[in-house]
């Protein structure tokens, strides 16, 4: 017999993990934000009780940050969002961003420092969503081959979007790694004992890697054309 409290809280669950799989269904013009609901959901389905407010987030793989902005704004003040990327041109483009978010008074002025400063390419919507809600957004850094920063990375919540291939095809990098297992290994030693670790990438990149991550423990789940790993660093 199921007790009135914990069917209220069965039912809680499933109401919440149908909402965030139908709003996946219906897709997001804005690929960050599809992204984030996918961090969501695996935050609910893998029973980890890690919610986003408040906690440090290591986003690697950032690229030139649109995600890392948008899981701030979801951190909070009270929260963290590490960016890391192997290219320094990316990163010296991720904290012109937050020096620009910093300083700017009004959404043109914001809009000027970047248009000065950064290619139109490697920016867009996540920025200015990010700039209209900086004062939700707490504490934002991001690094590249700072080594003794990066292994000192100590976060609740690791976050890899589309980095297996591109993180281990390119071997003469001193920054790439061997395998997939290198890979895994490196973002569990950056995550806390009882974090989560989340993969996110396109099923046409993963042919083999799946066999690979289900081995060293992971779950996963396929939503339209992309697959999502996770795991509890236990």
């Amino acid at each position: 017999m199921i007790i009135p409290a914990r069917q209220d809280k069965t039912r809680s669950y499933e109401l919440e993990k149908q909402s965030c799989v139908r709003t996946l269904d219906y897709g997001y013009i804005n690929d960050n934000r599809k992204y984030i609901k996918m961090v969501e959901l695996v935050n609910i389905i893998s029973g980890s009780g890690l919610r986003l407010k408040g906690r440090t987030i290591l986003d690697f793989g950032c690229g030139s940050g649109g995600f890392a902005f948008l899981l701030a704004e979801k951190v909070g003040r009270s929260g963290e969002v590490i960016g890391y990327d192997k290219q320094e041109a990316v990163i010296n483009i991720c904290n012109k961003k937050l020096t620009a978010l910093g300083e700017s008074k009004s959404e043109n002025i914001f809009a000027g420092k970047l248009v000065e400063s950064i290619s139109d390419t490697f920016w867009g919507e996540d920025d200015f969503y990010a700039f209209n809600k900086k004062e939700k957004i707490g504490k934002m850094s991001f690094i590249s081959e700072c080594k003794k920063r990066y292994d000192e990375i100590d976060a609740d919540i690791v976050v890899a979007k589309y980095v297996l291939n591109t993180y281990t095809s390119h071997l003469r990098r001193p920054t790439g790694f061997s395998t997939h297992k290198t890979l895994l290994n490196q973002l569990e030693r950056n995550t806390k004992k009882k974090g989560l670790i989340v993969l996110i990438d396109s099923l046409r990149n993963v042919p083999q890697s799946p066999r690979d991550l289900i081995r060293s423990g992971y779950k996963s789940l396929k939503l339209k054309g992309e697959i999502i790993f996770w795991k509890k660093n236990n």
